[in-house]
């Protein structure tokens, strides 16, 4: 046994070099506001933490993890450092990261979000639009249109990817000539658009509106309608649908941009229905909303002939159309205008029609077939032949679904609640509400479940209500579920689906702690944990493409939930072979904020497992940091090679002085070096060939921390040296 005496001078916390870990030395500032932190239940067995801890490693990740992914940080005993186990690959280009970053900040993760599902080659195409703007006015435009417009459509051969930004650049050149808008250019950080209106109040005043922003990217910047693919090829006469409203006209048509010039406001407020005739003048004293109508009823001015077209130009080419054709073409012709406009939807009973957003609220629009009277805040038109609605269902341009039925009818509600076969709720399953009309049953809309698995609609009254439910994991019933016969005006009905299947993912038991003294504490730090949120509809290429495909839109909510585990080798071994498991710590759907586990030398490798793995449609964001500390207190006993490894320091913290022991394993590299607190190293103890003994250093000195670092080939490891007066 060799003895060692050593004097050691006092100092300050070391910071150890590159060897002892990884460092981050700051964190990404916030887009959003704080981090949401919540209690779920937890499995947590309870360590007495009287220790005293010196931190070994430390790792940031940026995160994105996607429906039924994970990541995991092996945490290893031997090396006593982090490991990068099963990290989520950052799904972005670096152009496309640039991209991002000259986004603004309230859009930057819907677009990191829609962009990570894009080929590498399409990702750098729609960044350089964002970059390469030829007017930083566009730049918002753009980017939100790169954002909400599905990757499916973004990547169809028949999207043209300058498309994003001719329209941004035909809505600005819109704004010099209509006199009753200006957009609105707001700088900073969050940087954002919208319009201002000049209106007509109820009072007979004229005065200012200001659109909320979300109506003005939804309802005016945002290139889709409802179904069809925004297309500006040979199809469509090769013309954007805004340019070819604007600036194009049949002869014995009237140019919509010299009529609607000449409107100084955008609508003259009233609480009542206004139904304006067919064969009115353009006049300068008619309100945009007047124009938009009298324009749209003379240019598609005959009933439906022949084939039914969804493309705005088409319609408004061929000049023939029903209630869809003249839905398309007023919510065209409105946004053209910049004035937000949706389509409203009552399929079951046949009919559809319009909305515009102004004065706070959603407003009933329509243009009646055959060169026929313009409606305006008339919800009469819901009741087409005095028809009695399933729901009123609002088709946002990017597919989200959302019920009016208040507008035009009573009500009744429903709430559906979808889980698995263990009782697990169900997040993203699509909820189809079925109405019956004269040509059977056929779908009234649509809308997906939360993460409590719950889905909401606001229905009519006095008809049939029918239910499906579709999943990626099942759908039920096996054919329809009837509500109700006919509801009562403000009855409200619950439904509750139970699956035949389970939802993947991990279903932990809880593993005893035993007896061990914990040799790890793993400190995890989730902030601004959020979540991006995943929807579809169908989307058509043609008026003759009767199948279409699907594609997704993006919600981002401020709360996201990942599922903590903590699992030892033999259990995260039987996790990966999809047997049954155990995990020392389990923390269901934590929302953010920090966490502590306690690790016993049970194992030589612990695995810290973050879960997305139970959702089905919904990705979380979040930056993590994981601290890896070691308990210099618990003599660490191993067979490393030659000779059973030791290297303890005792007391600690001890008075004037303590002692430290290790093993030098014969002919194996070693050394052992001692550090003040700054960092500088103060002796070396020992250094050179290994000679098979257990060796003990008395080290005797000032007040201080101190650390020590044993190195023995490629490995390393750190005790601290507390002294006391």
């Amino acid at each position: 046994m060799n003895l060692i005496n050593l004097l050691i001078a006092g100092g300050m916390t070391l910071v150890p070099g590159e060897d002892e870990g990884r460092w981050v030395q700051g964190f990404s500032e916030h887009l959003n506001g704080p981090a949401r932190s919540s209690a779920p239940a937890r499995i947590m067995p309870m360590f007495p933490d009287t220790y005293q801890w010196t931190l070994v490693d430390s790792s940031f990740y940026e995160l994105m993890v996607p429906p039924g992914g994970r990541c995991v940080i092996l945490a290893d005993s031997v090396l006593k450092r982090l490991v990068n186990w099963e990290v989520p690959d950052w799904p972005l280009t670096p152009l496309a990261i640039q991209a991002v970053k000259a986004a603004p900040a309230w859009l930057q993760d819907d677009l990191a979000d829609n962009l990570s599902f894009l080929s590498p080659d399409l990702q750098d195409t729609y960044a350089l639009y964002i970059l390469n703007s030829p007017d930083p006015r566009f730049v918002d435009e753009i980017a939100f249109q790169v954002a909400h417009v599905s990757p499916e459509i973004l990547s169809h051969e028949y999207f043209y990817p300058q498309l994003i930004l001719v329209n941004a650049q035909y809505m600005y050149q819109l704004d010099e000539i209509l006199d009753y808008v200006q957009i609105l250019d707001y700088p900073g950080p969050d940087y954002y658009s919208t319009t201002v209106y000049r209106m007509v109040n109820l009072s007979g005043d004229t005065v200012d509106y200001q659109l909320d922003p979300f109506f003005y990217y939804y309802y005016i910047v945002h290139p889709e309608l409802s179904d069809e693919m925004p297309r500006m090829d040979w199809w469509v006469y090769n013309r954007w649908w805004r340019d070819f409203y604007a600036f194009y006209h049949d002869p014995g048509y009237p140019l919509f941009v010299d009529s609607l010039a000449k409107a100084r406001v955008v609508w003259t407020v009233t609480d009542h229905a206004v139904v304006l005739p067919a064969d009115r003048p353009f006049d300068d004293t008619c309100c945009a909303l007047n124009m938009i109508g009298n324009w749209v009823a003379r240019t598609v001015n005959f009933p439906a002939v022949g084939d039914r077209p969804i493309e705005p130009n088409i319609i408004a080419k061929e000049h023939d159309g029903n209630c869809g054709e003249l839905q398309d073409a007023l919510a065209a012709a409105g946004r053209t205008g910049l004035v937000p406009m949706t389509s409203i939807c009552t399929f079951p009973e046949d009919h559809v029609w319009n909305e515009f957003y102004l004065d706070g609220s959603w407003h009933p629009m329509q243009v009646d077939l055959g060169f026929n009277p313009t409606h305006i805040n008339d919800s009469s038109i819901a009741y087409d032949s005095g028809k009695q609605i399933t729901e009123a269902f609002e088709w946002r341009s990017d597919g989200h679904g959302d019920t009016h039925t208040h507008i035009y009818s009573k009500t009744c509600s429903l709430t559906v609640y979808v889980y698995d076969r263990d009782t697990t709720p169900i997040e993203g399953a699509r909820v189809m509400i079925y109405g019956v009309w004269d040509y059977g049953r056929y779908y009234s809309g649509w809308g997906f479940t939360d993460e409590e698995g719950k889905a909401e609609f606001e229905l009519g009254d006095s008809t049939i209500i029918m239910l499906k439910i579709y999943t990626k994991i099942g759908d039920w019933p096996v054919l329809y579920d009837t509500i109700t016969v006919s509801a009562n005006p403000g009855e409200h009905f619950y439904e509750t689906a139970y699956l035949d299947s389970v939802l993947p993912g991990p279903h932990p038991g809880a593993q005893s702690p035993g007896d061990s003294v914990p040799v790890f504490k793993i400190q995890l730090n989730l902030d601004r944990l959020r979540s991006e949120h995943h929807g579809y509809a169908r989307c058509r290429t043609s008026y003759n493409d009767y199948q279409g495909f699907y594609h997704y839109y993006n919600e981002k909510h401020d709360t996201g939930y990942l599922s903590v585990y903590l699992l030892d080798s033999v259990n995260y071994a039987k996790y990966m072979a999809g047997e049954d498991f155990e995990a020392l710590y389990s923390i269901e759907d934590y929302t953010g904020g920090s966490l502590e586990f306690l690790a016993p030398r049970t194992s030589g490798k612990w695995y810290l497992l973050m879960s997305n793995e139970k959702r089905l449609s919904t990705t979380q964001l979040t930056y993590a940091t994981v601290r890896l500390w070691f308990n210099g207190e618990a003599e660490v006993v191993e067979k490393p090679g030659l000779a059973d490894f030791v290297f303890s320091v005792a007391p600690c913290p001890a008075v004037g002085k303590c002692r430290v022991r290790f093993s030098a394993p014969a002919l194996v590299p070693t050394s052992l070096r001692l550090y003040d607190a700054s960092g500088r190293l103060v002796s070396v103890i020992y250094d050179g060939p290994g000679d098979g003994e257990i060796h003990t250093a008395e080290l005797v000195g000032q007040p201080g921390v101190y650390f020590l670092k044993l190195v023995q080939k490629e490995r390393s490891w750190v005790r601290r040296v507390v002294l006391l007066d």
